[in-house]
């Protein structure tokens, strides 16, 4: 995510802008841990907490503020709405889920992006998450499913060992500010900073 922000700042095309990169604890260890609502709900509040601590830097000098989180990282996002943490806009790179009570704020944008990943595998046996994830709606419009150079040896190899591999490195590609997610990059510059 430090490469997200950092791009972020350099593309906005506005001057200004800060990012923080915020990781409070550690991210849960396996996927049963990650679909724990308390555990997303306890980083939401500390999220939420940190947004308002914000707010007297800028109070209302309409500045647009842009929540993006990777992976687990968007569960405690879309946490912190729940207790009171309001976006312009919520974007999910590869986005686990959302909280079983969360719901869309009205003025909010939210999108999602992902390359075919080890949670886009997981997500349809309603294991993660029970299905509400920004990959198969619940208010996130689709920024795009892109592919990877890693992804033709997925699906044509009969290595288990590859097509994992290519599954993690995906997950790990979206969140990142290199040639091989340009187009990522790009869409996001349009989408979301315009």
């Amino acid at each position: 995510m430090q490469q997200i922000g950092n791009w972020s700042v350099k593309n906005a095309g506005v001057s200004g802008v800060v990012a923080f990169v915020y990781k409070d604890g550690p991210f849960p260890p396996d996927v049963l841990a990650a679909d724990d609502p308390f555990r997303a709900i306890g980083a939401g509040a500390r999220l939420a907490d940190f947004e308002r601590g914000l707010l007297p830097s800028y109070g209302c000098r309409g500045i647009k503020e842009i929540a993006i989180g990777h992976s687990w990282g968007l569960a405690a996002v879309t946490s912190s709405e729940l207790v009171g943490a309001r976006y312009d806009e919520v974007v999910s790179l590869a986005g686990a889920g959302m909280p079983p009570h969360w719901a869309p704020t009205e003025g909010t944008n939210y999108t999602h992006y992902s390359y075919t990943d080890f949670l886009t595998t997981a997500q349809p046996t309603g294991l993660v998450y029970g299905w509400k994830n920004p990959a198969y709606g619940w208010g996130f419009d689709k920024g795009g499913w892109y592919v990877s150079s890693g992804d033709r040896d997925r699906v044509t190899t009969l290595d288990p060992r590859v097509a994992w591999d290519v599954l993690v490195s995906n997950h790990s590609l979206v969140a990142q500010d290199t040639a091989e997610n340009r187009r990522v990059l790009f869409d996001i510059k349009e989408d979301v900073l315009g």
